[in-house]
């Protein structure tokens, strides 16, 4: 069912160039042993998706690991590729953001056939998937880093895909205390419990539908 609805999905995704720009970046923040254990710990070998994924930056990290990792799962990306705040101001990733698209198409060029990359904000493209009718298996939160963006993100996943598993990255309180902040608000305001949230690492994720 999900398969047709990812055909139909098509139309609102930026579409990959006639040819690779062939410019991949390793530029990343992934971790095998953190978010790589988490989404393991998540998802059977065989997890058949679709991965939704908030913030996909130069495409080298989460997005090339779950598609090379979960052969049978489809990857919905949601990215503006123009980059948060942190990145047009910090000299090294500004130097990576300007040819953020190209990056991310060389990245996962010999995926692209299972890859809807989704050129809008996080909660306009949330909401483009819901209308659409597709269910992610699991939703990865690593788009902007603020408090009040982090908090929309949140709630506005467990609100759109309920029976979703849900997980994200940078819960580091003294880096990011924006990701740790709207976390705290998160439980504070109800949207889920203290007990349900976990972390390894700096990746996080919700107990539920696990």
């Amino acid at each position: 069912m999900n398969g047709f609805k990812l055909n139909d999905l098509r139309k609102d995704c930026r579409p990959f160039p006639s040819q690779s720009p062939d410019k991949p970046s390793a530029s990343k923040w992934f971790d095998p042993a953190e978010q790589g254990k988490v989404f393991a710990h998540l998802l059977y070998s065989d997890a058949s998706g679709p991965f939704l994924e908030l913030g996909s930056w130069t495409g080298a990290g989460s997005s090339r690991f779950v598609v090379q990792h979960f052969k049978s799962m489809d990857l919905i990306c949601v990215d503006t590729w123009e980059g948060s705040p942190e990145h047009h101001r910090i000299k090294e990733y500004n130097k990576v953001r300007v040819n953020l698209w190209d990056h991310f198409c060389s990245n996962l060029w010999e995926y692209r056939d299972r890859v809807y990359p989704l050129q809008m904000k996080t909660v306009r493209g949330m909401n483009a998937v819901f209308k659409s009718g597709i269910k992610p298996e699991i939703i990865y939160i690593d788009a902007a880093h603020d408090e009040d963006s982090v908090y929309a993100d949140i709630s506005g996943a467990l609100t759109l895909f309920p029976d979703s598993k849900i997980c994200g990255d940078d819960y580091t309180p003294n880096k990011h205390p924006g990701v740790s902040n709207a976390i705290n608000k998160c439980i504070k305001d109800g949207l889920f419990s203290k007990q349900e949230f976990k972390h390894h690492g700096r990746c996080w994720y919700l107990t539920r539908n696990t």
